[in-house]
């Protein structure tokens, strides 16, 4: 069995992240929100930070736009570093955001210098890393479902089937995903370029799409994203094919490992990517700083 570079996977989880992440700002956006933008992006120090343009006030780091992501850094993490973040979200007038830090990047020197900045480890919840080859395994099975998967933003999908239209895939998940995250699915489709894989309840062209998974290929290293369910289908395998076929896409590009990431908060998260054979490779490290407020 092959075993995973800690170091080439969080240089890979670096480089998806600040890809994704900036599928958030403004078309056209760096560095700044524009009059459209949700979040802002930059770099800054030896990683990047995002922002809501618009606080509204997320108070976890899963709520939060409010974040600094120092993942895979080319150099240690310095005190500086940190000081010049706190003033960062300061300057734009918030008094909380999180901090992001890889395994490789964290050391007890830095947990000493954010100490000093009055940032706290995050301690309800964990965020653990999966990895597993992109090749199935001898003898592995899979739960059968009468889901039909088809995908967005590749020729064609396992079946030789046509692609489906990206506008009628959107506006047929719009009434369970939700509207407003759709510009978002569409700008990581067309900027990230990358494939979303739609599960449907039928063969036919007016089927209902019930079930999303993105998928993101960069060499060796894939990722999975945006993985959701229509809530009458869940349960049903529609997320055990997704995964599978967003497996098979991976191999058949290149790529050897796929990775995905949630929290423990997402019970259903977590059971997917373990029935799905992916085992935990690292968790990040996740400290929050809040503004000290005066005593009344």
């Amino acid at each position: 069995m092959r075993v995973v570079d800690p170091e080439s996977l969080a240089a890979f989880l670096a480089r998806t992240r600040r890809r994704l992440s900036a599928c958030r700002a403004g078309p056209g956006v760096v560095g700044v929100g524009g009059p459209q933008a949700e979040v802002g992006i930059r770099d800054l120090g030896p990683g990047f930070v995002t922002w809501k343009v618009v606080d509204d006030g997320g108070a976890t780091p899963t709520a939060s736009s409010d974040r600094a992501f120092w993942i895979a850094p080319e150099r240690p993490i310095t005190g500086e570093d940190v000081r010049e973040a706190v003033e960062f979200y300061r300057g734009l007038g918030r008094g909380r955001a999180f901090f992001v830090v890889g395994p490789q990047a964290w050391s007890d020197a830095l947990g000493a210098e954010m100490l000093r900045a009055g940032m706290r480890p995050w301690p309800y919840v964990r965020y653990p890393v999966f990895v597993r080859e992109t090749t199935e395994r001898p003898g592995e099975t899979w739960r059968d479902s009468a889901f039909v998967v088809r995908v967005v933003g590749s020729d064609r999908d396992d079946q030789g089937d046509r692609e489906p239209a990206l506008d009628s895939v959107l506006e047929g998940i719009a009434p369970w995903y939700g509207r407003e995250w759709l510009p978002l699915v569409r700008r990581v489709v067309a900027e990230a370029g990358a494939e979303l894989h739609v599960a449907f309840e039928g063969e036919s062209d007016n089927a209902r799409p019930i079930a999303i998974g993105g998928l993101v290929v960069d060499g060796a290293w894939s990722y999975v994203c945006f993985g959701a369910t229509e809530e009458s289908s869940r349960r049903k395998g529609a997320q055990t094919s997704l995964f599978r076929s967003r497996l098979a896409s991976a191999k058949r590009q290149g790529a050897t490992w796929c990775v995905g990431e949630t929290n423990t908060v997402a019970e259903q998260s977590l059971r997917n990517f373990l029935r799905c054979g992916f085992t935990e490779a690292c968790e990040m490290v996740v400290w929050g700083w809040e503004e000290e407020r005066a005593a009344p």
